[in-house]
């Protein structure tokens, strides 16, 4: 780090909505149903990652 002159690096992941458990099998139990709407698209999975570097 030194020959790159960093001082600091940090590393870091995160992620959203990757399982669902519920006895439930037709529908996600979070999303929103109307009786007009039954079938809605499934929860979106979200997936962050990214690196700080101080130098």
């Amino acid at each position: 780090m030194d020959r790159l002159h960093m001082s600091k690096i940090t590393i870091y992941a995160n992620a959203e909505n990757l399982v669902t458990f519920s006895k439930y099998k037709e529908a996600d139990p979070e999303s929103l149903v109307n009786r007009n709407d039954l079938y809605t698209y499934p929860m979106m999975k979200t997936f962050t990652a990214g690196v700080n570097v101080t130098f």
